[in-house]
């Protein structure tokens, strides 16, 4: 066989096992920590990242996410969870009425680390017991991120 014909053949093959790319619209189970929760794709960031809302959950939720945390497509809307735990996406009952401990609050002085360097910050925000909005010192409003508990140490 042509190795040039081998090699198109090889590539139709592992694309057909890929399956469609996602779409605006598409209903999806995603992994956040230790749950799966079903999301809409909001918008497509390119080949491997996808902007989701998470079904019964305020726009506030909505997260930029890499395609491998997704686990399933889903052919419709699964119901919204109960009012119970709309207080954080994969949150209990219980979770929700006490959240939960987080080595860091609101207000907190921090240092945070940023491609090899470290800044003065302070926490504005919890997201999430290892995700923590902060404020850069020194720096505008527009370079406030969303940051993982390991970039973060105390003053």
């Amino acid at each position: 066989m042509n190795p040039r014909l081998a090699c198109l053949a090889l590539l139709a093959l592992a694309l057909a096992a890929c399956g469609r790319a996602y779409r605006v619209g598409d209903h999806v189970l995603v992994q956040r920590g230790t749950n799966e929760l079903a999301a809409v794709v909001v918008s497509v960031d390119g080949p491997a990242r996808l902007r989701v809302h998470y079904d019964g959950y305020s726009d506030d939720w909505d997260e930029t996410i890499a395609v491998t945390r997704v686990s399933s497509r889903l052919d419709a809307p699964v119901a919204p969870p109960s009012s119970k735990t709309r207080g954080r996406p994969g949150a209990s009952a219980s979770a929700s009425a006490a959240p939960p401990p987080t080595p860091y609050r609101q207000g907190d002085r921090v240092r945070v680390e940023w491609h090899g360097s470290v800044y003065g910050a302070t926490v504005v925000s919890v997201a999430d017991p290892d995700h923590y909005r902060v404020h850069y010192d020194g720096y505008g409003a527009e370079w406030d991120e969303t940051v993982p508990i390991a970039r973060i140490q105390r003053r």
